[in-house]
């Protein structure tokens, strides 16, 4: 049941290789806001959140990024990142590259937890997890350089294998348990929520248009031929299964890229599906040609590349066990694994923790246990749309008043300020990072990082628009957050509202609704007058107000 083919292996490795270079490609492109103290996030701040309380054990949280807030720093840690991960994907020093990756990958999140989403934690699960197994025993220049004309390995089955496979499986299994709700098994009004969502959709609206029918098949013969079991019969049928459950997957993650603007999450999962591939359909790709043409002339090339970086090296600065390339082997001592499967049991209970939620957390596994999670990155909470998806959206209105009293789009200047609702509110966001980050900061538990956007987006107006003119200069921040609610209408026969409900989702269009309620939210920065917080206009739909110290509110123009 817990079986890997080294194959598969190999290729969840340069899967999760080309998923990290990904990553690191969209965090560079947003680097100085970001992660650097003179962006929306410094150290400072993060320092000042510990100091005023810490109830879920975040000091044990590391960063190696937080030891220099300059540009420079974050560039060359991010190059570090981005060697490992290509030493990754071509399987060199590949135990050394993949704990290198991972280590770089959790000290960048911890760095700025306001963009993150379910897609990193998985990703620093997978990967952590991954670390034990031998990823370079297949497809990788540490096998060419190291064992010529080897043996093929056997097949990897270990506690080792069963905590990576089963990581994928329990995030889809705590994820049902957050969604058993009645929004989900009864109602069915989940899918119109999530389809017609302001901030995630990407083409949601054609996509709630596509009529969509679920269809379930299995069979249970072949198992037993002339009275006795049959082993072949029942390893056809495992492949079988495996292809067509990774199949059904792949498609569903699929759907999701297209639909939703969820960063790299689908793909992280497509990539994670790659190791439960059975080995008959890596010998029938092998038969056929397509993982010789697809690889086969890249690893001489890697192999000659590898040969002239270190003969480029000096040879008093070589290291020479840094430099030259591992044998792949099996470690699978019984201290090993048993220190995996406590581990993993640890985390199957910070799981079931967060699934039972707030009144059995002392129960089941207090806060005070959060350390070693939180130090390896094993941190996760799979609750995505649940228990109930957002039913209030909604978009940031960033608008500036410059010292001559003209009012100006401080988020795309030239720009009309967009009082009116967009045709996509999605769009308004350059990556899923920054629509993560805008998100989070309407919400009033982030109401302390208004104050350090307003100061962003004054700084970036001043040195890119004013042109150095003092009249020019921004004088004054106004954060309005316009919220938007929207549900299908209640009724007291729940049949037909489910029904009703579940073809308004599929058909992209609203059920008769008792209206749109919208609230407004407001906040000011700076100015001559004393700091002041605008509340939220009187409405339905109201977040309750901003617990923020008019000290944090305050920016002087």
């Amino acid at each position: 049941m817990f079986t890997i083919d080294p194959r598969s292996l190999a290729a969840f490795r340069m899967g999760f290789a080309v998923i990290l270079l990904w990553d690191l490609y969209g965090r560079a492109v947003d680097l100085a806001p970001f992660y650097t103290d003179d962006g929306l996030v410094p150290r400072i701040m993060q320092l000042d959140m510990l100091d005023h309380g810490d109830p879920r054990g975040l000091q044990h949280e590391w960063s190696l990024h937080m030891l220099n807030g300059e540009l420079w720093s974050q560039a060359i840690l991010l190059g570090v990142a981005a060697t490992f991960a290509v030493w990754l994907l071509v399987g060199y020093r590949t135990q050394l590259a993949a704990f290198a990756s991972w280590l770089l990958l959790l000290s960048l999140d911890n760095r700025n937890p306001m963009v993150l989403d379910a897609g990193d934690s998985i990703l620093r699960a997978m990967l952590f997890w991954s670390l034990f197994l031998p990823l370079g025993m297949r497809w990788s220049v540490d096998r060419r350089l190291t064992m010529p004309g080897a043996a093929e390995p056997p097949p990897l089955c270990s506690m080792f294998t069963a905590a990576l496979m089963l990581q994928l499986a329990m995030m889809y299994l705590a994820s049902v348990g957050f969604k058993w709700h009645s929004v989900w098994i009864r109602e069915f009004s989940a899918v119109y929520y999530v389809l017609n969502g302001d901030t995630l959709p990407r083409v949601g609206a054609l996509a709630a248009r596509i009529p969509v029918r679920h269809a379930l098949a299995h069979g249970g013969h072949g198992r037993v031929r002339d009275g006795r079991a049959d082993p072949g019969l029942f390893a056809l049928e495992e492949c079988v299964c495996r292809c067509l459950v990774i199949g059904a997957f792949t498609l569903f993650h699929l759907g999701l890229a297209i639909t939703l603007t969820l960063c790299l999450f689908p793909w992280i999962c497509i990539a994670s599906w790659l190791l439960f591939t059975p080995a008959p359909v890596w010998d029938w790709l092998e038969r056929q040609g397509f993982v010789r043409r697809a690889i086969g002339g890249s690893w001489s090339v890697a192999q000659n590349q590898a040969a002239q970086i270190r003969a480029w090296i000096p040879a008093p600065w070589r290291v020479e066990w840094f430099t030259r390339p591992e044998q792949p082997q099996v470690r699978s001592a019984w201290w090993r694994q048993a220190l995996v499967a406590l581990l993993f049991l640890y985390i199957v209970v910070w799981n079931v923790r967060e699934v039972m939620g707030p009144a059995w957390i002392d129960r089941i596994m207090p806060y005070r246990y959060n350390g070693p999670a939180l130090a390896l990155g094993l941190a996760q909470g799979w609750t995505m749309y649940a228990p109930i998806p957002r039913t209030l959206d909604g978009w940031l209105v960033m608008k500036g008043t410059l010292r001559d009293g003209t009012e100006v789009n401080l988020w795309a200047p030239g720009q009309p300020l967009p009082w009116a609702k967009p045709a996509l509110v999605s769009a308004m966001f350059p990556t899923s990072r920054w629509r993560r980050y805008l998100d989070s900061v309407a919400v009033d538990n982030y109401a302390y990082h208004r104050q350090f956007l307003a100061d962003w987006l004054q700084r970036r107006w001043d040195r890119e628009q004013s042109g150095g003119v003092e009249a020019k200069q921004v004088a004054k921040v106004e954060l309005d957050s316009t919220v938007r609610s929207h549900s299908p209408t209640r009724r007291s026969d729940s049949r037909s509202r489910a029904r009703r409900t579940v073809r308004a989702a599929l058909l992209g269009i609203s059920p008769t609704t008792t209206g749109l309620r919208r609230a407004s939210h407001a906040w000011s920065f700076g100015g001559p007058d004393e700091p002041s917080l605008v509340r939220p206009s009187r409405g339905t739909c109201r977040r309750g107000p901003v617990a923020a110290p008019s000290a944090l509110l305050h920016r002087s123009g």
